[in-house]
């Protein structure tokens, strides 16, 4: 596996001995998966269900990762820079025929660049869980590829990505800070909260309906008839083959886009930098989309979010993903 990453690896553009942000970034990053112990889950509001021997294996493995790298379980992360900051060398290479690759030999997590937004993040913390877990290498086939039922390493590798990236508190804490009741949430509601943990509109219906109860199931079932295309359509009319991540001022961390996605920021938000084009503005939204590889910045009063985009179809290492080339020369 190790020899396979490195045959498909691109000429080294990223060159991090003469890169001071991937410099930075390496020596924050740790060593290995934390080993610390955590106390068991805080309850919090809503129907709580009572874990299966993988779910709990799952949830305490979450928590303690989390735990062990100072993560609240209220906030969202990005997995990405997770899975860098643990020690783990995270690439995006455009394979249309996997999710992802993990090498336990490198500690190597490869990601299909051509997959879409809440897919590669999930597909990352998907790969981090089987570091976490020890598992050996795994190449992992695009869903509708699969001839076989998931092996019980696979099944376990997802509920953690879920709970590592959708804990609890932080699916109510979603809900909570928006005044949205879960049991009356609309699709519009449901898109925004999966926008800002950073996962697809299904994952997230599914999370947080059946693995952590905090959505009553029919009404998580009811908003699966609604599909993803459709929340967009009377979201952002005109961009329903873009890729849309919807932001609010309950952003803390930096918003990830690739070259071509567009973002609907909050009404009035002043956009900095060259990343973006401003290509439609209404007195509740201010939509922009991605056109450069970059980071810049969105503000509104006292709230600020950086933008970081990477291009479409990249491949490289995930810490350089947003550093123009010019900078990495």
């Amino acid at each position: 596996m190790a020899c396979w990453i490195a045959e498909h690896r691109e000429p080294t553009r990223c060159r991090i001995g003469r890169t001071r942000a991937c410099k930075a970034e390496e020596g924050r990053s740790g060593s290995g998966p934390p080993t610390t112990s955590i106390p068991a889950p805080r309850q919090g509001g809503g129907k709580r269900m009572t874990p299966r021997p993988l779910e709990r294996r799952a949830i305490i493995a979450a928590l303690k990762v989390r735990q062990g790298a100072g993560v609240p379980d209220d906030v969202p992360i990005c997995s990405y820079d997770f899975a860098v900051k643990q020690g783990v060398a995270v690439r995006f290479m455009p394979i249309s025929s996997m999710e992802g690759i993990y090498d336990r030999h490198s500690k190597t997590i490869v990601i299909s660049s051509l997959r879409p937004w809440g897919r590669r993040a999930f597909t990352c913390a998907h790969e981090y869980g089987h570091h976490v877990f020890g598992h050996g290498a795994h190449v992992d086939e695009l869903p509708e590829e699969r001839q076989e039922p998931r092996a019980p390493e696979e099944l376990l590798a997802d509920r953690f990505a879920g709970f590592l990236l959708m804990p609890r508190l932080a699916v109510l804490d979603g809900f909570r800070k928006r005044g949205v009741d879960p049991s009356r949430c609309g699709p519009t509601d449901a898109y925004m909260i999966a926008c800002w943990l950073g996962v697809s509109y299904g994952a997230f219906l599914t999370h947080a309906s059946l693995a952590v109860g905090v959505m009553p199931k029919g009404v998580a079932d009811g908003l699966r008839r609604v599909s993803p295309k459709e929340v967009k359509a009377g979201l952002a009319p005109g961009c329903l083959g873009d890729e849309l991540i919807v932001v609010d001022e309950h952003w803390a961390n930096a918003l990830d886009l690739v070259v071509g996605d567009i973002a609907m920021l909050p009404g009035g938000t002043i956009v900095e930098g060259a990343v973006t084009e401003t290509i439609n503005k209404t007195s509740t939204a201010t939509y922009v989309r991605a056109t450069s590889r970059g980071i810049g910045r969105a503000l509104l009063g006292q709230w600020a979010v950086s933008i970081r985009v990477m291009p479409a179809e990249y491949t490289g290492l995930a810490r350089c993903r947003h550093i123009p080339e010019e900078d990495n020369a």
